[in-house]
């Protein structure tokens, strides 16, 4: 994959648009948005994180795909995939996982050394990221 200039650390995948993309993070902080058809990258590499992304995950939310990444520099990212924009930045110290609820309504960030969610949306995600909120859980 030639849109990142260091090694990808995280994949996962969903649909865009009816399109199965893959998104990818990297050491540099550097997300990018790939179509599975052919392996172009879609759209220019994301700066949002400072440092390493550790975590990705993907759903489809009002018919548009969001992906969550999580970094080494302490936040979460949301990201709507057809702006290929961040809709939201959460805290996050030391987050290496990141998921969506099969309500697609809660996403966990864990720490290195914690067994606990340090950081849930309590409300169902929207496409705009309008309704995004977040507490410590």
């Amino acid at each position: 994959m030639s849109g990142h200039a260091h090694s990808t650390a995280v994949v996962a995948c969903t649909s865009l648009d009816g399109t199965p993309v893959a998104v990818t993070g990297d050491l540099d902080g550097m997300v990018c948005v790939w179509d599975l058809r052919d392996g172009r990258q879609i759209g220019a590499p994301r700066t949002g994180h400072t440092d390493t992304v550790n975590a990705v995950a993907c759903t489809n939310v009002d018919r548009t795909a969001i992906a969550v990444t999580g970094g080494a520099d302490n936040t979460v990212l949301v990201w709507n995939l057809r702006s290929l924009e961040a809709v939201q930045t959460l805290v996050a110290p030391l987050c290496r996982v990141v998921a969506f609820a099969s309500d697609r309504s809660v996403v966990v960030g864990l720490g290195r050394r914690s067994a606990s969610p340090c950081h849930g949306l309590r409300r169902p995600l929207t496409a705009a990221g309008s309704r995004l909120r977040h507490s410590t859980v």
